[in-house]
């Protein structure tokens, strides 16, 4: 079989076929054997009754991020995905960019990615669809009037992108990544991906820094009055450019205060209520107008009990997810299968990487995706989103960086399988192919992650995310790509 620079010859089932030019460009898959941990299973178990989630410290240790060696360093992960069943494309590339952040956040990983419900652990759930297979409602992470959706979402739109929190009385957390179509679901993810818990970028003010001035406010200059607490249970987006709407539960406890603790929050809501009388118009003149006003926030409602005051914020609004362009956008024209986990490969930076260079761009009959990008997130030291983009989103691959297409249905490989650059319909049934196309799209080379159908797809995608740069197990002692490249 001649496909691309590479040429295959039959071996033995089982052993990984391996075709070569001057570097390691493709391999074909039969089985996957290994995984990525080394650490073992899981042990330690999460807190029997964990605190109400709350949008601020989703990401340190205890929710979404485990310390199971009490080093006061993430090395596990305390979520698992949960999809509808059949998940859209849409919805896998949701959870690869949520993914990516996971593994950026934790010093190790084991592999695969939990899924389902897991007891003790936090679901993210992937969509409505999700939120409705798992018996639970939409409405239970929206209770408050749906915000109008922009006017250039899909037909229909009920809710703008949220990212939303829910306890249960029995204990179960859950994180909700909620659009009505396809962008506004990958908005959601990206928020969630790319910019919390802060506002808009991971440099930026952050949800505990909103927090602190509401709450400093609140007290009036007194240091000695009652601080509430503040927890955000969810956040929601507008059209873009125009800031997002923060929702937050105002609590004062009932123990360490005087005075009944729902006379203090009716006089904290009252407050903000006459503030948010002063800033009905476009402009805020009274003794209070410079106060609480957020950078990207459109709007901050504060709850208390069953009441809810909107302040809107006044302030500029910005750009979701991380500032500034993409970096890494340049051909990776020393791209090796010895070398994907190295600056050459998908990553990018100094001595110690601090990016991730390349494009994940999923079809469909692949599972594994987001293994790759947690994977891809644990190996740098810096995250920028979107790491992901779906077919639709991919105007001219030549102008995206390096891209990874992975999928057995994937209308970019069709691309290169159409002009004789890979040729995944030779592959025996069962079987997957992972193969480095240069000058893939213009002058810059893609990888290719493909099968015969949609096992051997899986299993190339398993094994790049959860074995390489080991050849068969990932073990100590077992031989890398690096290892054959040279002998």
């Amino acid at each position: 079989m001649n496909a691309g620079t590479g040429q295959t010859q039959s071996i033995p089932a089982g052993m990984p076929q391996i075709a070569r030019t001057a570097t390691l460009t493709a391999v074909i898959l039969t089985t996957l054997t290994a995984f990525l941990s080394a650490a073992g299973p899981l042990t330690a178990q999460p807190p029997a009754t964990p605190p109400p989630l709350d949008l601020a410290t989703l990401f340190e240790s205890g929710h979404l991020l485990l310390d199971e060696n009490g080093d006061g360093v993430p090395d596990r992960l305390g979520a698992a995905l949960v999809f509808a069943p059949d998940p859209t494309d849409a919805e896998r590339a949701a959870a690869a960019e949520i993914s990516a952040r996971l593994g950026f956040e934790t010093m190790a990983l084991d592999l695969p990615l939990r899924r389902g419900p897991q007891p003790g652990r936090i679901g993210i759930l992937i969509g409505h669809r999700a939120v409705e297979a798992e018996g639970l409602a939409v409405a239970d992470f929206l209770p408050d009037p749906p915000l109008a959706p922009d006017p250039g979402d899909d037909p229909g739109a009920a809710h703008a992108p949220t990212v939303a929190t829910l306890t249960t009385p029995s204990g179960d957390r859950w994180l909700a990544v909620l659009g009505d179509g396809d962008a506004d679901l990958l908005r959601a993810a990206r928020f969630l991906a790319g910019s919390l818990p802060h506002i808009r970028s991971l440099s930026g003010p952050s949800l505990a820094d909103v927090g602190d001035e509401l709450s400093t406010w609140l007290a009036a200059g007194d240091s000695t009055a009652p601080a509430p607490t503040i927890t955000f249970p969810r956040i929601a987006m507008g059209p873009p450019g125009e800031g997002a709407h923060l929702f937050a539960d105002l609590v004062f406890d009932p123990e360490s205060i005087d005075d009944p603790a729902a006379t203090l929050a009716t006089q904290a809501l009252d407050r903000l209520q006459l503030l948010g009388w002063e800033r009905l118009g476009d402009d805020a003149t009274g003794p209070d107008s410079a106060d609480l006003r957020f950078p990207a926030l459109a709007t901050v409602t504060v709850a208390s009990g069953a009441r809810r005051v909107m302040l809107p914020t006044l302030a500029a609004s910005g750009s979701e997810g991380s500032a500034g362009s993409r970096p890494g956008t340049g051909a990776k024209d020393d791209l090796d299968l010895s070398n994907l986990y190295t600056n050459e490969g998908f990553l990018g930076g100094g001595d110690i990487p601090d990016r991730v260079d390349v494009l994940v761009v999923p079809g469909r009959g692949a599972e594994g995706i987001p293994e790759l990008t947690a994977r891809m997130g644990l190996e740098a030291t810096g995250l920028t989103v979107p790491i992901v983009k779906t077919p639709d989103e991919i105007e001219a691959a030549a102008r995206e960086p390096t891209t990874v297409l992975i999928g057995h249905d994937h209308p970019l490989i069709a691309e290169l399988a159409d002009s004789g650059k890979v040729a995944p319909e030779e592959l025996p049934a069962g079987h997957g192919l992972i193969e480095i196309v240069p000058e893939a799209f213009g002058s810059k080379p893609s990888l290719v992650v493909t099968g015969a159908d949609r096992e051997g797809a899986t299993n190339a995608t398993r094994r790049l995310a959860e074995v390489f740069p080991f050849v068969g197990r990932r073990e100590d002692g077992m031989p890398t790509f690096d290892d054959i490249e040279y002998e």
